[in-house]
């Protein structure tokens, strides 16, 4: 957690949820990225821009 002044403000409960937020949304993406890079080069792919802009919209 960042000792910055300016963070000050932000209860740690909220930080702590962000930083829950972002690790799940990183373990998403690896789990996906894993997923994709066992497929064959022909099939559906695992996930789409798409989804990425969507886990990235609930970090907002």
């Amino acid at each position: 957690l960042s000792k910055d002044p300016k963070f000050d403000h932000i209860d740690l409960a909220e930080k702590q949820k962000v930083i829950s937020e972002c690790s799940e949304a990183e373990s998403w993406l690896r789990e996906k990225q894993q997923q994709q890079g066992a497929l064959p080069k022909h099939a559906n792919p695992a996930y789409l821009c798409a989804d990425l802009r969507r886990k990235a919209e609930t970090l907002d």
